[in-house]
């Protein structure tokens, strides 16, 4: 049994508009998929071109970077093309179903920024980033009004030194000392005067000549060897023309704040070592020492420091000093005794601020030892903490270590570097750090030719693609290690 069919004219135009709808929606859709996949192979190659960032960087200071010389001491940014552009074409779909295939045609790096460029903007803004997930919320603040204090404390101090006029009172002291040379003293004039004792010896002369023994002589306590090491400046990031980025964005003054500039300077604290805790890197082995002074020898870097904590050590004693009335009694007995020796007891108080002047040093060079010796020293000293006495003042140097006092409150040597940070200029800090990291990186495997200005950070890149049927498409995409993709 046959039946017939039949369809009208107008079923028939409306099947065929639907038709073409449909053609159409499928035509979107393999354009939209298309562009995905290529949208896609950019990014994924972006993403698996970074993910080869390098790993001893990353263990040893927690900084993304990839190193685009490839061990070769020299910017290779062709091979970082080809590894882009192979990474971006493996990644694209081989077609399947309605979707086209898309392959890549040509593309460029329009743009890329280095660790170095900005003044290591990059490397700063990492590692802030970095100290601020370890410590947290709490242990941001917690620091923060710790260093805050104390750096205030140092600041009072230095300026009520500054009060003190040092060389008019050793002006006064070489008047009355040449006058007493020069001519006879008149009897009148040595009333007042005080019996000398006999083994009465001139403390201020003593001081004057350690003073010209050197500062490291006089700081650095026995058994304690000074590093010798040199890194000459031309091998560093401070000392050579550097590669630079291109299209680099704009500097990020982000890290400019003191909160920032606080996490980085305890970041510089826990990855670099320094006389009383040094590494176990190639270069220099006073590295914290070095961030602060930048010379090219572990020598000068830790005289360097060590002088800038003399004169805060050198003010902290001397203030004391003129606060407590049973030294300053001390310190004018024994200038009426040095001014009855120079036949001028009317000159005793023109030479009580010399001699507390001489005492604060030596005091001062006792603390010194002891910081170097991994000891701990208060900021502002108290009855208890003090060390020497005024009738050990003329020897204070034969008998430096056992003079000396554990203390068990109070900042170590660290503590004082951690100081001295914060009052240090954040770019200078930045390129040394660098300088530091390079060393210490050229020391491990295959890294010899290690520069961090042949790092990336960050890259921009543009990609053309064909889809079958000639379309072509165009991707635009970034990517930096604290930004994902864009």
């Amino acid at each position: 049994m046959y039946r017939k069919g039949s369809i009208t004219v107008y079923l028939s135009l409306t099947l065929a508009v639907l038709l073409s709808l449909t053609a159409t929606a499928l035509y979107s859709v393999q354009l939209a998929g298309a562009r995905v996949q290529a949208v896609h192979g950019a990014d994924q190659g972006l993403y698996s071109l970074f993910a080869r960032y390098d790993v001893p960087v990353l263990e040893r200071y927690h900084l993304f970077l990839l190193d685009g010389s490839f061990g070769q001491g020299s910017l290779q940014m062709g091979q970082v093309y080809s590894i882009l552009e192979k990474d971006t074409a493996d990644n694209l779909n081989g077609g399947n179903g309605i979707i086209k295939k898309v392959k890549l045609k040509n593309g460029s790096i329009t743009g890329y920024t280095l660790a170095t460029d900005n003044g290591g903007n990059a490397v700063k803004a990492q590692a802030v980033a970095y100290m601020e997930t370890v410590l947290g919320v709490q242990g941001v603040r917690s620091l923060a009004e710790k260093v805050q204090g104390q750096e205030e404390t140092v600041q009072v101090i230095e300026a009520k030194k500054d009060e003190i006029k040092e060389d008019e009172a050793f002006a006064q002291y070489e008047a009355l000392k040449n006058q007493n040379q020069e001519q006879t003293v008149p009897e009148e004039s040595l009333q007042g005067a005080v019996p000398i004792p006999e083994d009465f010896v001139n403390p201020i002369e003593e001081v004057k000549a350690a003073k010209g023994k050197g500062i490291l002589t006089l700081a650095v306590p026995q058994g304690k060897e000074i590093s010798a090491a040199v890194q000459a400046k031309a091998s560093m990031v401070s000392g050579r023309t550097l590669e630079k980025g291109m299209g680099v964005p704009a500097y990020d003054s982000s890290c400019d704040t003191w909160t920032a500039d606080l996490m980085f300077n305890e970041y510089l604290m826990r990855h670099f070592g320094c006389f009383t805790e040094m590494k176990s890197d190639p270069g220099l082995q006073y590295q914290l020492e070095y961030i602060l002074q930048g010379k090219e020898s572990d020598l000068e870097n830790l005289k360097g420091v060590v002088n800038r904590l003399l004169l805060i050590r050198e003010a902290s004693n001397l203030l004391y000093l003129y606060q407590d009335e049973g030294k300053r009694a001390q310190a004018q007995m024994t200038a009426l005794i040095l001014a009855s020796l120079f036949g001028a007891p009317q000159g005793a108080k023109a030479l009580e601020p010399v001699l507390l002047v001489c005492w604060a040093f030596g005091e001062s060079v006792l603390d010194l030892r002891e910081l170097l010796d991994g000891g701990k020293v208060p900021l502002m000293k108290s009855d208890s903490s003090w060390q020497l006495s005024v009738t050990d003042l003329p020897k204070f140097l034969q008998g430096a270590d056992a003079l000396r006092k554990e203390q068990e409150d109070g900042l170590e040597y660290k503590d004082y570097l951690r100081i001295l940070l914060l009052m240090k200029d954040s770019e200078d800090k930045t390129v040394r750090c660098m300088d530091m990291m390079e060393m210490a990186i050229r020391g491990e495997p295959g890294k010899e030719q290690f520069r961090l200005d042949c790092c990336l950070y960050a890259a921009q890149i543009q990609f053309a693609f064909e889809a079958e049927g000639s379309i072509r498409y165009e991707a635009r995409r970034s990517f930096g290690y604290d930004m994902g993709g864009v």
